[in-house]
């Protein structure tokens, strides 16, 4: 099973997807819908956004129980150092920083939870999976782990 974890109406073809726009709870995998280590790979391009920092640990950590031995969980967001970086730089204006922290008016829309890529990427390893990829596009980042044990 693959899992795409989105907070839009987006779909990729060859994975089911979770979303609060389809009445899922995207901060934890409900056990009825998807049981532990059933996963191959969870893609999750843009949550870290949408998580308030506070229930991110148990958001991971509940991501991580439901993949198989060698599964990959990819995880994705903005990153608030370099957000702030390109501010600083004047690369972005206070305006546009202020619309990607507090995004739009729709609850389902506004984020919550930005953090960086090395504290996601420390956060898995605590958890332990293994950082096989991380990469920074912008303020975009995706850290591709893999469940070790």
């Amino acid at each position: 099973l693959k899992l795409y974890i989105t907070n839009s109406s987006d779909e990729i073809k060859g994975y089911t997807t979770l979303s609060p726009l389809r009445g899922n709870d995207i901060r934890r995998i409900d056990d009825n819908l998807v049981a532990d280590s059933e996963c191959t790979e969870i893609l999750c391009p843009t949550i870290t956004d949408f998580i308030p920092c506070p229930l991110l640990v148990d958001t991971l950590q509940n991501y991580a129980k439901k993949i198989r031995l060698g599964g990959k969980l990819i995880i994705g967001g903005s990153d608030i150092f370099m957000l702030t970086l390109m501010v600083a730089r004047r690369e972005c204006s206070v305006i546009e920083a202020n619309q990607i922290i507090y995004g739009g008016l729709v609850a389902h829309e506004c984020i919550s939870g930005l953090v960086g890529i090395n504290d996601i990427a420390g956060l898995l390893e605590e958890i332990g999976l293994k950082i096989n990829k991380k990469s920074l596009t912008g303020i975009n980042f995706i850290v591709e782990a893999e469940r070790v044990r």
